[in-house]
Parts: C-alpha cells; structure tokens; sequence
C-alpha cells in the first residue's frame, strides 16, 4: 500500500518538477544568451510521461487483480481473521451467486401464531 501511494505521489508532482526544470533552465539560457527550451518539445516529453502513467497504471491494476478477499467474520463468538487467496477464473459462472445463503426463513425463527409456512400456498389444487 506505501508503493503504491508513493508511486502516486511521484506521478503527482512530476508536472512541478519538470516546470521547476524549465523555468531553471529558461533562467540560465537567458543569462547565458542562448535559446530557451523550445516548448513543443517539453508538450511532447510530458504527453508521453502521462500516457506512459496510464499504461503503467493499467498494467499495475490487471496484475493486482489475481487474489480475492475474504473479510474478517464472527463465528461461534469468535473473530476469524480475514484472508487472501486465489480467485478462481471459471467463465461459466458468471453471474450465479456465490452466496451460501439458502434464502428463505432464518434457522431458529420459529413462525408465528396463526402464520403459514413459505412453501405452503392458498393455490386451490
């Protein structure tokens, strides 16, 4: 996570360093009676810095998408730490739930008085 925020951080301020370069080197090029960095050339150098983020940035994303998270639990009055492991790749299931839940009426809720069971119907047979 530090990486990641630091390789941000340099992403950001590399635009204010590069114009701290400039205005130093406009600076010195005056002094010295030369010409000053041509403009289009400082354009294209920071077009392909930020194109080359991009693509890095992409790259780093697709790569840190190889493992799942499973998140931290209460289980019989005990805390089960989270964990990380291998997500599974399977195509064919792709939009059935992974959820363990039956559905329905929660174990251990009793129904009320008078009340009828989910699988039981008014339906005429």
């Amino acid at each position: 996570m530090a990486t990641r925020i630091v390789f941000q951080l340099v992403f950001f301020l590399l635009p204010f360093i590069a114009f701290g370069l400039y205005r130093m080197a406009i600076a010195e090029a005056v002094q010295e009676g030369r010409k000053p960095w041509p403009i289009r050339g400082l354009f294209g150098l920071g077009l392909v810095l930020a194109v080359g983020s991009w693509l890095v940035l992409i790259l780093m994303d697709r790569t840190a998408g190889t493992y799942c998270y499973t998140p931290s639990q209460l289980v019989d009055g005990r805390i089960v730490p989270g964990e990380r492991y291998a997500c599974e790749r399977d195509l064919t299931q792709i939009g059935v739930p992974r959820s363990t839940d039956p559905g329905g009426v929660p174990e251990g809720i009793g129904l009320a008085e008078g009340a009828v069971a989910p699988d039981e119907t008014d339906a005429p047979e």
